[in-house]
């Protein structure tokens, strides 16, 4: 859920694509092991957010792969798709969990035409890492 309170933070409080940019450095700038310790969870969008948000609120509520998860669940889909998927992600991309886990489901169908790449860079294709 940490991912989930990130990207509720950025899109939030930003209104342009500059805005989301912005805040989305800023958000990686934060203390998020201290951020996070906080309880309860459910109380966490008004410690960072500022204010109680009802997605956030509604998926605290559903922690578990019940049937409000059901609709966008994709990862069981996988197993039946027969059509060739390219997936790319990074070592240093915070959603790379996603990518590694349809590559796992995707290996377990029929498809013989799965191919996926991670390498040394960030979330997007032109972003570059560096070590400091």
């Amino acid at each position: 859920m940490g991912g989930d309170i990130r990207w509720a933070d950025i899109v939030e409080n930003a209104k342009t694509v500059a805005d989301m940019q912005n805040k989305a450095k800023e958000v990686f700038t934060k203390d998020w092991n201290s951020l996070l310790s906080y309880l309860p969870v459910i109380d966490l969008d008004k410690k960072i957010l500022g204010k109680e948000t009802p997605y956030w609120r509604r998926w605290v509520e559903h922690n578990t792969d019940d049937s409000y998860w059901e609709k966008v669940n994709y990862l069981k889909k996988l197993q039946e798709l027969d059509i060739p998927v390219f997936l790319q992600s990074g070592w240093f991309d915070p959603g790379n969990r996603g990518t590694k886990l349809a590559y796992s489901h995707l290996k377990q169908s029929k498809n013989k035409y799965i191919k996926m790449i991670m390498g040394p860079w960030e979330h997007t294709d032109g972003s570059v890492y560096q070590v400091v």
